[in-house]
């Protein structure tokens, strides 16, 4: 694409499957390449904070090779690292929190359970077990966050002054 060709680029755990950190961040020099001035950039990377996510990234070639892991587990970025690479590249930072603070694995298998002892159960109470599994995310206001969020989020803008880039 040419550059600034876009006002808004969003990236949902895209870049943390790249298998380099070096390569996470030519992505993020292209993202911010193909942004016009005062774009917006809406990033989830894996948070590597979180204590399981740690330990996955660990085994994930055992995991991988048991088929336990149907994906590439790649490298990402700390929130530190993030903030320092996006506001390096000509970002402006407005947000940077993690997100999902209810561990995956407990929501998949709740999901697998629920439809194997009831087929069609799962779609009837969806609501309800939304509502219960959003409760997790009260641990995003309390100070261990980056210790519970599966991944980080970062809002940021491409600065004015980068008009020409």
């Amino acid at each position: 694409f040419k550059g600034g060709a876009f006002g808004t680029v969003i990236s949902t755990s895209t870049l943390d499957h790249f298998s380099g950190e070096d390569q996470v961040l030519v992505a993020l020099k292209e993202l911010h390449r193909v942004l016009y001035p005062k774009g917006l950039l809406l990033l989830t990377m894996d948070n590597p904070c979180n204590p399981l996510l740690a330990l996955r990234a660990h085994i994930a070639p055992v995991l991988t090779r048991l088929g336990i892991i149907p994906y590439a587990i790649g490298a990402t970025l700390s929130p530190q690292r993030l903030r320092r690479a996006l506001e390096r590249l000509g970002f402006d930072l407005l947000e940077l929190r993690p997100v999902l603070h209810c561990p995956r694995f407990l929501i998949i298998w709740l999901m697998r359970f629920l439809e194997c002892i009831r087929p069609g159960y799962l779609s009837q109470r969806i609501e309800a077990l939304f509502s219960l599994l959003s409760r997790f995310e009260s641990l995003g206001r309390w100070p261990t966050r980056f210790l519970t969020g599966y991944y980080v989020l970062a809002v940021a803008t491409k600065k004015e002054q980068d008009r020409h880039a």
